[in-house]
């Protein structure tokens, strides 16, 4: 029962993780399913309609028309969605029905660019993956999509930010801290893949130097424009002090052709000796990871994730696509002093544990309850964090 889950709520979905991708672009996002796929996102994986709007539908999916496979219908209110919404581009989207069925969506996109003369991408979701794929599979298909043949100017200095929805970093403030950052390092942000920029901005972001990774979703694109464009690109690290320093000294080492040395400083608190647990995304949590080896002198820190990871960047001791079981194992084994992640993992302490806990929400994971999260986990907006919890007792 590895994948059994009697604690934890239900994880984002993989067409959660698409529309969150592409949700200001601009486009009509279509999800073909009987509309309870539709309400998972829309209710519980998008905090952004407080403040903005999107054009996300539901195909309505009924029993005769999954029965008799009549896909007409569909079509039809795409392209009477489109007459009164004069949209950009096409998403077409997968669920668990549909996928039984074995629906083609290439063929449906097809037909629908050939009627429309607008683009069209289809995303085989099926709602069985978690939402990282479905990001994944979304900012490669926009790279592909959107982007122009070739790369002409490069403009210096610059950087496009990419793998950020809200699924991992919560709010468009917690964005716009990491623009303010590298904005006063002295670096232009062409674009954020894809919070708080538009697809014109993204279409036109192969200008930039150098693309940051802030998710493992962001890294296969990553990993595309640098074999199609050879543009560069960082895995990004912008928890606590020392690692966004060291980050910064990286990007302007790799852009800049007068090397930068690290400057030493010294560490204000440390805590040798204690373990800590990071549960969450796996850059993000690798980033907190540094942060407490960096700024606080921890003997030993393990990353795990309920989500893909990248094997270059795991250390022993690290686990991905790890089960509840698996992770409740770990809390109350007492190997650390420390558990950082989202709060619902604190709901698999129930021996109560003298552990002690930093909460940084994880949207992915628990859904509304992280909607109205003030946390950042960025710069020494985290360390504020942890220092706290610390000197509470850890």
């Amino acid at each position: 029962m590895r994948g059994f889950y009697s604690i934890l709520p239900t994880l984002s979905p993989d067409f959660s993780g698409v529309c969150s991708t592409l949700f200001e672009l601009g486009g009509i996002l279509a999800i073909h399913d009987a509309g309870g796929c539709t309400g998972t996102y829309t209710g519980y994986d998008e905090p952004r309609w407080f403040d903005q709007r999107s054009r996300v539908f539901t195909s309505n999916l009924d029993d005769a028309e999954a029965v008799f496979g009549d896909d007409s219908i569909f079509l039809n209110k795409l392209l009477s969605a489109d007459e009164w919404l004069d949209s950009k581009f096409f998403a077409l989207l997968g669920s668990p029905s549909p996928a039984v069925l074995g629906t083609d969506y290439r063929a449906l996109a097809k037909l629908v660019e050939n009627r429309t003369g607008k683009k069209a991408m289809s995303f085989p979701t099926k709602g069985t993956d978690f939402y990282d794929r479905g990001v994944s599979m979304a900012l490669l298909r926009l790279a592909k999509t959107f982007l122009p043949e070739h790369r002409t100017d490069v403009l210096p200095r610059s950087v496009n930010l990419i793998g950020a929805t809200p699924l991992d970093l919560t709010h468009q403030r917690n964005v716009d801290v990491l623009r303010k950052v590298l904005e006063d390092a002295g670096f232009t942000v062409c674009s954020v893949w894809a919070m708080g920029s538009t697809l014109e901005e993204i279409s036109g972001s192969v200008s930039a130097a150098c693309n940051i990774a802030l998710t493992v979703s962001a890294l296969p694109v990553c990993r595309y424009l640098e074999s199609k464009y050879a543009m560069s690109w960082l895995a990004g690290s912008f928890s606590g002090r020392k690692p966004l320093q060291r980050f910064l000294i990286q990007l302007e080492n790799l852009l800049s052709e007068v090397p930068v040395q690290e400057a030493e400083e010294k560490t204000v608190e440390k805590y040798e000796g204690l373990c800590a647990l990071v549960i969450g995304e796996q850059l993000m949590a690798n980033s907190v990871r540094e942060s407490l080896e960096l700024d606080r002198e921890f003997t030993s820190v393990d990353v795990c994730t309920l989500f893909d990871a990248d094997q270059q960047l795991m250390r022993s001791g690290d686990q991905a696509h790890i089960s509840e079981a698996q992770l409740e194992e770990r809390i109350r084994s007492g190997r650390y002093d420390l558990v950082i992640g989202d709060g619902f993992f604190r709901e698999l302490d129930w021996v109560d544990s003298p552990t002690g806990y930093v909460e940084l929400p994880h949207v992915a994971v628990s859904s509304r309850l992280g909607w109205t999260s003030q946390v950042c986990p960025f710069g020494d907006k985290f360390l504020e964090l942890l220092d706290a919890a610390l000197q509470e007792g850890v």
